[in-house]
């Protein structure tokens, strides 16, 4: 065989393995990228849980603690507020991080870094009667989690466009003939235990997702009527 000839056969197969190499490569980042991407979804998905389960055990210390403290009241919650919840060691030690001076939904801070109000709330027409925790500027994402994994342990569970302010008495003001939302909207009602209707008691699945996702964030208002 000709040098010529061995030489173009040399040629032919280091160009077979560059394509060959090539090929290889492009499958090893496509490997590579599968890999990071499902990393990252397992780590948000954890994230998440870890959350709504820290919230899930704050939201019950505080109820108790708030129960707890308040019992031996004759003007029901009258007073409660966040600087006196954390005075009185109703809210979890991670709630009390950013220095505070005055009462205000800055004076508590949850799991997600945001505001949490902690007010007195209108039953059945009597003030003070019981009190309410909310959770500003919950994610869409989050925000019907929370619901279904909180809501039994409340009375009732209002959703309300996400905001930094303090919840208005309206949306800390809970009856017994209040009715459950039927169709998702920006501010819903989503649970009241003290219908006697079963059916208007809890709002479907379908109701709570789609209000939770009509908001970019919701303050999820947690209202306790004993």
């Amino acid at each position: 065989m000709s040098y010529q000839a061995i030489d173009r056969a040399l040629r032919g197969t280091r160009r077979k393995q560059a394509g060959l190499n090539m090929i290889e490569l492009v499958l090893v980042l496509a490997v590579v990228a599968v890999v990071i991407i499902g990393g990252l979804a397992f780590y948000s998905n954890a994230t998440r849980s870890a959350q709504l389960n820290g919230i899930a055990s704050s939201a019950t210390f505080m109820q108790g603690k708030i129960k707890g403290y308040f019992q031996v009241s004759r003007d029901g919650y009258n007073g409660l507020n966040e600087l006196v919840a954390r005075q009185g060691n109703m809210v979890p030690q991670n709630y009390t991080q950013p220095p505070c001076a005055a009462a205000g939904p800055d004076c508590l801070r949850s799991e997600l870094g945001n505001e949490v109000s902690v007010l007195p709330s209108v039953v059945d027409g009597t003030a003070n009667r019981g009190f309410s925790v909310t959770y500003h500027r919950v994610p869409a994402e989050m925000c019907s989690d929370m619901v279904a994994q909180l809501a039994n342990s409340w009375t009732a569970v209002r959703v309300t466009p996400g905001s930094a302010a303090a919840p208005s008495v309206a949306n800390r003001t809970i009856d017994d003939t209040d009715n459950v939302a039927a169709a998702a909207a920006a501010t819903a009602l989503l649970q009241n235990k003290l219908n006697a209707d079963p059916a208007q008691q809890l709002a479907s699945a379908a109701v709570i997702a789609g209000t939770c996702n009509t908001n970019t964030t919701s303050d999820v208002v947690f209202i306790s009527a004993n």
